[in-house]
Formats: structure tokens, sequence, C-alpha cells
């Protein structure tokens, strides 16, 4: 089975190098990010502010150098 998905967001961060690049959540504890949302699906967003958390399923699409095999 396949299982084909298409971004509905970008999320942004301060980091834009590895050097200082926290590799755990712990160590930005205080910093802020943001997750931009197409207008398309903000109608969806609608009662978010209810909710405690929420899940966000992402893709390193520009790792480069690491791979796993499957």
């Amino acid at each position: 089975m396949d299982i084909t998905f298409r971004p509905i967001g970008v999320i942004h961060s301060p980091f834009d190098r590895i050097e200082g690049m926290p590799i755990q959540p712990s160590g930005a504890a205080d910093v802020k990010g943001r997750i931009v949302i197409d207008a398309a699906f903000a109608e969806g967003l609608d009662d978010l502010a209810e909710f405690s958390h929420i899940i966000v399923l992402y893709c390193f699409h520009q790792s480069n150098g690491y791979a796993l095999d499957w």
C-alpha cells in the first residue's frame, strides 16, 4: 500500500543552519516557531483554540546526507 500526502502548510523556525540547531525540543524550550496553513484549509481550524494539543506531521524535505533504507 502506498500513502500519498500533500502539504497543507509550512513550518517556520528561526534556525537556518545546522550549527546551533537543537536536536531535542528541550534545547529550544523558549524558541518560537510558526505554522502557516494554506488559506484553503483555514475553515478546518475554526475550533483549534478549544484543543490543548495538536499533532503535526511533517516531512524533512530539505534534509541532505541521510537515507533510511526500507
